[in-house]
This record gives structure tokens, sequence and C-alpha cells, in this order.
């Protein structure tokens, strides 16, 4: 299973060097990546198979923005 973050990332991109960290409701850091280079229309897919089910925190940080959304694993 993957989490596919597509629409508010979209209008930045393409962008380079983003880090995405998935936080459980306790505030801890679940799940840590980065990626290179996304470009127009191509969604950064973090896979989530291991998390259990549940709200998440998702925190998005390129090189020229950063963003936070709840996500509902399920």
């Amino acid at each position: 299973m993957y989490f596919a973050l597509v629409g508010v990332i979209a209008s930045a991109l393409p962008m380079r060097h983003q880090q995405v960290k998935f936080y459980d409701l306790n505030g801890v850091n679940v799940i840590s990546t980065e990626s290179a280079e996304l470009q127009f229309g191509s969604p950064l897919q973090v896979p989530t198979a291991n998390l259990a089910q549940g709200m998440y925190i998702v925190k998005v940080q390129t090189s020229t923005t950063s963003f936070t959304q709840k996500i509902v694993i399920q």
C-alpha cells in the first residue's frame, strides 16, 4: 500500500530534495523518507503497508516550501 501526495505539492513542482515524514498522534516519527527531483504530474509515493490503521500527520519539506496534512490509514 502506498500513500500518494498529489494535489498540494503539484503546484510546487518541480521540486528537488523533498523530505516526507509521518508522525503518529503521539508525535513519534514512524516514516521518514527523502526523494530526488519530482516532475509535474508525478505523485510522490510513500509506502505505508507497515503502518497500523489510524490517523497520522504528514510533513513534507522541500527546498522552497513545507506543509503538513492529517491523513487516515484504513
